[in-house]
C-alpha cells in the first residue's frame, strides 16, 4: 500500500539519491522535521527515537547548520522585539533616561 501511494503520486524515488522509498523513509522525515521546525532538542529526539544522541549527530549534523544560520539572522529574537515593543525603547541609553525624568519633573 505504501509503495502503490508513493507511485501514484511521483515520490518512490528519491530525486537526491535516486534510491526507492521505504517505509522507514518517515523515520527519517520524522526526525529532520522535528530538529530543524520544532526545534526539538537532540537529546529529546535521541531518548523519543530510541537512538543514541551519537547516531542522531551522525545523520543529522548537518542540519545544525541550518539551524545555525537562523539563530545568527536572529529573526525571531526582532519579531519579538517588534511585539512587545518599539527598539528605540528598549535601547535608551541610561544618560537619555536620566534626561527624560528630568524633563518630566520640569513639566
Amino acid at each position: 500500500m505504501f509503495d502503490n501511494y508513493l507511485s501514484d503520486h511521483g515520490l518512490l524515488i528519491d530525486t537526491k539519491t535516486n534510491q526507492k522509498r521505504v517505509f522507514y523513509s518517515l523515520r527519517h522525515t520524522y526526525a529532520t522535521l522535528s530538529l530543524t521546525h520544532d526545534g526539538v532538542p537532540i537529546h529529546t529526539l535521541a531518548k523519543q527515537m530510541g537512538t543514541s544522541v551519537l547516531m542522531i549527530e551522525r545523520h543529522y549534523s548537518h542540519l545544525q547548520v541550518i539551524q545555525a544560520i537562523e539563530q545568527l539572522r536572529g529573526s525571531a529574537t526582532r519579531k519579538l522585539i517588534e511585539v512587545d515593543t518599539k527598539d528605540e525603547e528598549n535601547y535608551k541609553s541610561a544618560k537619555q533616561a536620566k534626561k527624560n525624568r528630568e524633563l518630566a519633573k520640569l513639566m
